[in-house]
């Protein structure tokens, strides 16, 4: 949830609300009481070295925030979890604006993460169809994210889904 010099803001138009997950994935909204397996989540889907300078406690704090308004006001229906028999194993948490200089206005991702023992099965693509879907069901004509310039597999991800460079 942070802004980084090394980054790319990205838009979409939306989409109408993409098919269901397969695969024994179940698609429900992200709650307050889903904090923690949360940030258990975000420790295992991120490297270390985007984790290696955060404590648990420190991400606790941080989706608690997220959940209070701090890093803009949560869109509800745009925030979904991934979740297998068990547990959350990919999450999407959007926005109604981003807190950030240089972002288009409108909707923001500000997070998109799926375990690693999880990737490869279109959860995060289902994540951003559901979020995307609901966003244009609820009137939004377009989304905004942002990528790191290196992260290829997110970057093809979100071209495949439409989104396109954006310049402020």
């Amino acid at each position: 949830m942070t802004n980084s010099d090394v980054s790319d803001t990205m838009v979409v138009a939306l989409p109408v609300a993409g098919a269901e997950c397969a695969g024994g994935i179940c698609m429900r909204f992200m709650v307050g009481a889903d904090i923690n397996d949360l940030v258990e989540l975000w420790f295992s889907a991120y490297p270390d070295g985007v984790t290696a300078d955060t404590t648990y406690d420190e991400e606790v704090a941080d989706w608690e925030a997220t959940f209070d308004g701090q890093f803009g006001r949560l869109i509800p229906e745009a925030c979904i979890v991934a979740v297998d028999e068990v547990e959350i194993v990919g999450a999407v948490a959007t926005v109604l604006d981003a807190p950030w200089d240089n972002t288009p206005p409108g909707p923001f991702i500000i997070e998109l993460f799926v375990h690693p023992g999880w990737r490869r099965q279109r959860i995060a693509e289902e994540l951003m169809l559901q979020a995307l879907g609901a966003l244009n069901s609820a009137g939004y004509s377009s989304a905004g994210l942002r990528v790191d310039v290196g992260n290829e597999p997110a970057r093809r991800l979100y071209k495949k889904l439409g989104f396109v460079d954006w310049w402020c």
